[in-house]
C-alpha cells in the first residue's frame, strides 16, 4: 500500500532511508528555498541540516550507524563536501572543497565505508570527458581524495556493500552504462551484474542483493 510519509506539504526529492529505516533524508523545497532535511517517520518531526540556503546536490549518503550524512553544498561559490550529524546537534563541517583548478571540476558523494572513516566519491573531470571514482579519508591530517578507478571511461556512483568488502559502481567501458562489482580493497577484477544497461546501484540490507 502506498501512503504519504508526511502530511507536511512540500516538494520533496531524492529520498534516502536511514540504515534502520526509521528516518529519511530528503531534499525539500519551499518556493525558491531548497534544503536537506531529515524526517523522523514515526513522529513526523523534520530537522533541517543545510543551513545557508545553498543548493544541495541530490546525491548524499548516510553513514552505516545512522549518525552522519555527507552531502555537497554550493553555498560558498565552490562546491563543498560537508558531513553533518543526522540529528542536527551541531553545524555541518566541510571536509573538502572542489579546487578552482586541476583535473576535477565537481565532486559527488557516493557512500561511506561501514566504519565511517572513508568516503567514496565520484569526481567529474573538468574537460567533461567522464568521471572517476576516488576515496577521501575522514581521519588524519591529509584531506586529499585519492583515485581508485580513473580510466578514459566513465566511472561513478560508488556504493560500498554493507560489510565493506565489495564496491558497486557504474562504468561505460562496454559502450553503455552497466553496474559492476569489485572487491574492496581493489584486489580483483570487476564483475558486471547488469545486462542491457544499468545505473544507480543500491544494496539491500545484509548485502545479498
Amino acid at each position: 500500500q502506498v501512503s504519504p510519509a508526511s502530511p507536511t506539504k512540500r516538494s520533496y526529492d531524492a529520498p534516502r532511508l536511514s540504515p534502520d529505516a526509521r528516518r529519511v533524508a530528503v531534499l525539500a523545497r519551499s518556493g525558491l528555498d531548497q534544503a536537506l532535511f531529515v524526517g523522523d517517520l514515526d513522529r513526523d518531526v523534520w530537522t533541517r541540516l543545510s543551513q545557508d540556503g545553498a543548493a544541495v546536490d541530490e546525491r548524499f549518503a548516510w553513514s552505516a550507524d545512522g549518525r552522519w550524512i555527507a552531502y555537497v553544498s554550493t553555498g560558498a561559490g565552490t562546491p563543498e563536501i560537508r558531513v553533518a550529524p543526522a540529528d542536527g546537534s551541531s553545524a555541518p563541517r566541510t571536509v573538502i572543497r572542489t579546487p578552482a583548478t586541476g583535473e576535477y571540476g565537481w565532486y559527488s558523494v557516493g557512500s561511506f565505508t561501514p566504519d565511517g572513516h572513508t568516503l567514496a566519491l565520484e569526481a567529474i573531470r573538468r574537460d567533461r570527458t567522464g568521471s572517476d571514482i576516488l576515496t577521501l579519508s575522514l581521519e588524519g591530517e591529509d584531506p586529499r581524495p585519492r583515485p581508485i578507478l580513473a580510466t578514459r571511461f566513465y566511472e561513478g556512483r560508488p556504493v560500498f556493500s554493507p560489510d565493506g568488502r565489495v564496491l558497486a559502481f557504474i562504468s561505460d567501458e562496454s559502450g553503455r552504462r552497466e553496474v559492476y562489482l569489485r572487491p574492496w580493497p581493489m584486489t580483483g577484477p570487476a564483475v558486471p551484474v547488469s545486462h542491457g544497461g544499468g545505473d544507480d546501484p543500491c544494496w539491500i540490507r545484509g548485502g545479498r542483493e
